[in-house]
C-alpha cells in the first residue's frame, strides 16, 4: 500500500488514487487477480472536511535517465503530483519525473535531506513548499532552490507536521499533527519567523482525534484517520 496521491482518479474528482505494490516490482511486472483482490480488501476511512534560514540561488541537481527497475519498488516515503510532474521521496533522494513514460528524465534534488522523510508538499504561489521532518525547502517550477530552512524555528515548534494545505484565495496555511493543527493568516513564505494558531482537530469534527495522513484536492481536504485489513 503506498501514498494517497493528491490527485483525482481519472479526473473523478469524487474518486481518490492509492498506489499499491509488492514488495519487488520487476520490469513488465503485471499484478495477479490475487494480488488486485488483495488490493481491494484494503479500507481506508476517509473524513472529507470543505474547507537556521538562509536564502540559496544555486541549481543542487543531477539529471539522470529513470528506469522501470529503478522505479518500481518499495523504497518511496511520498508521493506528490506538481507542476506535471511526480514527486517523489525515495530512501536513495527526491526525484522528480517528467512525461508519459518510466524512462523518461528524472531529477535527483540535491537539497532535500536525505536523512529526513518527506512529510507534506504544497504548492504556494507557484513555489513548492516541501516538508520533511526538521527541515523545509522551498523550490521554483523548475526545482531551483530558493530557499531552506528549520521547521521549529520558523513555524514557532509546530511538533511533528504530518501535512499541510495551503488556501490560496486567503493566503492562509494549515499545518496538521496527529491530533491537532496550526493556522497561519497571511502566510509568507518569505518570513523568518511565523505565528500561527493552534487547535485540535477533534473540534473542527468529532471523528478527528487522531489522523495518519491527509491531503487535499481542489480546496476539499481528506484525512486518513483509520487503516484495517478486511
Amino acid at each position: 500500500m503506498g501514498h494517497l496521491l493528491s490527485i483525482p482518479h481519472n479526473k473523478n474528482h469524487s474518486s481518490v488514487m492509492f498506489t499499491y505494490y509488492p514488495i519487488n516490482v520487476f520490469q513488465n511486472y503485471s499484478f495477479s487477480n490475487e494480488e488486485i483482490d488483495e488490493a481491494r480488501k484494503l479500507y481506508v476511512q476517509l473524513t472529507r472536511i470543505d474547507p537556521r534560514d538562509e536564502t540559496t540561488q544555486t541549481e543542487a541537481t543531477v539529471h539522470q535517465p529513470a528506469t522501470k527497475d529503478g522505479l518500481c519498488d518499495n523504497n518511496y516515503n511520498y508521493i506528490f503530483e506538481a507542476y506535471g510532474q511526480l514527486m517523489a521521496s525515495r530512501t536513495d533522494g527526491f526525484l522528480a519525473i517528467t512525461g508519459h513514460e518510466l524512462e523518461a528524465s528524472t531529477v535527483i534534488i540535491n537539497h532535500i535531506e536525505d536523512s529526513e522523510v518527506v512529510e507534506a508538499i504544497v504548492t504556494v504561489n507557484n513555489l513548492l513548499f516541501i516538508l520533511q521532518q526538521e527541515t523545509f525547502v522551498v523550490t521554483e517550477g523548475n526545482l531551483r532552490l530558493v530557499r531552506k530552512g528549520r521547521i521549529q524555528k520558523t513555524f514557532g515548534n509546530p511538533g511533528n507536521v504530518i501535512g499541510a494545505y495551503f488556501n490560496t484565495s486567503s493566503s492562509v496555511m494549515y499545518l496538521f499533527a496527529h491530533q491537532y493543527y496550526i493556522k497561519y493568516e497571511n502566510f509568507n513564505i518569505d518570513a523568518t519567523t511565523l505565528k500561527g494558531t493552534r487547535k485540535f482537530l477533534r473540534n473542527w469534527h468529532p471523528e478527528l482525534r487522531k489522523i495518519r495522513w491527509m491531503t487535499a484536492i481542489d480546496d476539499e481536504l481528506f484525512f486518513i484517520i483509520r487503516m484495517t485489513m478486511s
